[in-house]
């Protein structure tokens, strides 16, 4: 019993701390977003977006929302 319970908490820890490290990637300046809906959660961190997979046949508005966009 107390195996299963260390094995769930060990688990359950490594999936809060890879949460925090993909956020905080994402907090970076030198991330990527490629999607539009996903850098929409949070406009204020977006600094480079790369929609050339996204197959648009018109210039999306919503990157006027980006204040700190660069690229």
């Amino acid at each position: 019993m107390r195996i299963t319970l260390i094995i769930i908490f060990t688990f359950l820890a490594f999936i809060n701390v890879h949460a925090f490290e993909k956020e905080q990637i994402k907090n970076d300046s030198t991330y990527i977003y490629r999607s539009l809906n996903e850098a929409l959660i949070n406009p204020d961190i977006v600094f480079r977006l790369n929609l050339s997979k996204s197959k648009l046949d018109t210039f999306p508005e919503q990157v006027f929302l980006f204040k700190n966009l660069t690229e």
